[in-house]
């Protein structure tokens, strides 16, 4: 029936005879259904009811005063169904209508006038069946392309995960050699400066690959309890050095924030990389940049936000924002802005934020990001808040910055497993350094036959962790069969939270990451030899993340 109803579908009829109108709207309102009804009896006619309301369907006499009824096709967009009706019948015609984009083409009968109820209830319908497919291929397609960007991002990870190991392989013998030939070298020599110039330069290279590794989520990470904003303030001379004069920085703390497990270090490069970003965003021109902290509860739909593919848990979370006046991002922009290397300023630059990315996802956290063009940028990043009890051990690792070299002297020896020629070389000059004997072994079975035939005589197994044929776990669990108390010092490329589950439970007795210099060297074996195994591994568990 055609009623008043604003919530009824809209039926606009489009026909210039007025005894076909008055047939139509006779059937219309007969009908079951409820419709509200709007004619017309041209094309201009119709336009403009269509500008004043968008109709549910069209009906449409195909031959009008002012042109074609499938012109309306044209004027809708695809917003509602279009159907042609016609007096005489032609396949041409009929065609030519659907390929424009019409819903139907009807002949005029008696019976179709009759039935105009009907055919407008199933052009409702099947509209809607066709309107909920294409959303059904929408979403579709949108999946696809998050999986493709998960697939990728995963892809990435694991790339410049290897990438950083085999890179600190190369790294150690750089690093162990230019500071052996520096121990050599007499104090007034005067090549020392050079030595020194390559060894800052390999230890920048180390912190690239730092970077690389906390994008991958690999990264080292040292667990203690932080106050953000002590963070923050503590550091804040320097977060001001890195924003350019014509920029306005302002900080604005919370100061009663509740603490976080999390990496200092790695907390302080995040923010490092987002006020870098939020400066570049403004450029030369005058700006301000917005360093906030505070402490909230987030609910599920805020969370669901996050750019990371992991979404948070409900519930309390520590937050750092960083909000500029800058140049914005559309959304193809932000939609990259995670991405390796992916930089709108200069060539080469944009493994910053990736590394931020992965920092964050190492730390359970979320990114919440709010940016339009010309307006600025905010990015929120959270932290779940973490409650630890008082006698929990809040640093899992410490620090050699302070320490002098000692050799350590013992009749021993100390066994070298690896399948890197050039790091046997450098660990065996270095542990020579330390007043070890040592041996060294190209891989598993040739370490398991040098520690069988001098058992009794290795104190130490320095063991690499990733090598062809029977890898270090293989090789641990061998070593420990024969002789259940040996030493085992793990070393990797990789980080000790990447290697932590596979050593779970072993009792691994320490582990080192590469590239070490000779006082990290000395400071971990002095740990390993000094008191007796990791219970349960706890140094390789605790510092997860």
């Amino acid at each position: 029936m055609v009623t008043d109803n604003p919530d009824a579908p809209l039926i606009l009829v489009v026909e210039d005879d007025d005894s076909h109108a008055e047939l139509m709207k006779i059937s219309l309102h007969s009908a079951v259904e409820e419709y509200r009804l709007e004619m017309a009896g041209s094309l201009y006619a119709a336009r403009a009811k269509i500008l004043l309301q968008a109709p549910a369907l069209i009906l449409t006499d195909y031959r009008l005063p002012d042109g074609d009824g499938s012109e309306l096709v044209v004027t809708v967009k695809g917003l509602c169904p279009v159907i042609l009706l016609t007096a005489q019948g032609n396949e041409q015609v009929a065609v030519d209508a659907m390929k424009a984009g019409a819903h139907d083409y009807v002949v005029k009968t008696a019976a179709v006038f009759s039935g105009m109820s009907r055919i407008v209830q199933c052009g409702l319908r099947e509209w809607a069946c066709i309107q909920e497919q294409k959303k059904a291929e929408i979403e579709r397609q949108r999946m696809e392309r998050h999986l493709l960007h998960i697939q990728k991002l995963e892809s990435l990870g694991t790339m410049s995960g290897g990438i950083a190991h085999d890179f600190n392989n190369l790294l150690q013998a750089v690093l162990g050699n230019l500071e052996l030939t520096l121990m050599k070298l007499p104090r007034d020599a005067s090549v020392r400066h050079f030595v020194d110039r390559a060894i800052t330069a390999a230890e920048r290279a180390a912190k690239l690959s730092g970077m690389m590794l906390a994008y991958s989520g690999k990264g080292l990470f040292k667990i203690e309890k932080v106050d953000l904003t002590a963070l923050v303030e503590h550091n804040s001379a320097m977060l001001i050095a890195t924003v350019s004069k014509s920029i306005r920085f302002e900080m604005k703390l919370d100061h009663a924030l509740p603490q976080i497990m999390a990496d200092g270090d790695q907390l302080l490069q995040v923010i490092m990389n987002l006020i870098i970003n939020a400066s570049e965003a403004i450029g030369d021109a005058n700006g301000s940049i917005t360093l906030a902290t505070g402490v909230q509860e987030f609910d599920q739909i805020a969370l669901n936000r996050s750019l990371l593919e992991e979404k948070p848990a409900t519930g309390g979370y520590v937050w750092m924002e960083v909000s500029d006046s800058g140049c914005g991002m559309d959304a193809a922009t932000l939609d990259k802005l995670f991405d390796p290397f992916f930089t709108t300023k200069f060539t080469g630059r944009g493994l910053g934020m990736s590394a931020a990315q992965g920092i964050i996802r190492a730390h359970k956290g979320a990114i919440l990001v709010e940016s339009s063009p010309g307006v600025g940028t905010t990015i929120q990043v959270l932290f779940p808040v973490v409650v630890t009890s008082e006698n929990q051990e809040t640093s899992s690792e410490t620090t050699a910055d302070d320490m002098a070299l000692t050799a350590i002297r013992h009749p021993d020896r100390v066994l070298i497993v690896d399948d890197e020629e050039m790091i046997r070389e450098v660990c065996t000059e270095m542990l020579g350094e330390l007043g070890f004997e040592t041996i060294a072994a190209t891989g598993g079975v040739e370490a398991l036959r040098i520690f069988q035939e001098q058992e009794g005589h290795i104190e130490l197994v320095l063991l690499d962790h990733s090598m062809p044929g029977m890898d270090g776990v293989a090789v641990f669990k061998e070593l420990r069969r024969i002789s259940p108390e040996i030493k085992v010092l793990l070393a990797s490329g990789y980080s000790e939270e990447e290697v932590a589950e596979r050593f779970k439970g072993l009792g691994l007795d320490g582990f080192i990451q590469k590239p070490f210099n000779l006082n990290r060297l000395t400071e971990v074996v002095q740990q390993v030899l000094g008191k007796s195994s990791f219970t349960d591994a706890t140094s390789l568990t605790e510092k997860t993340v």
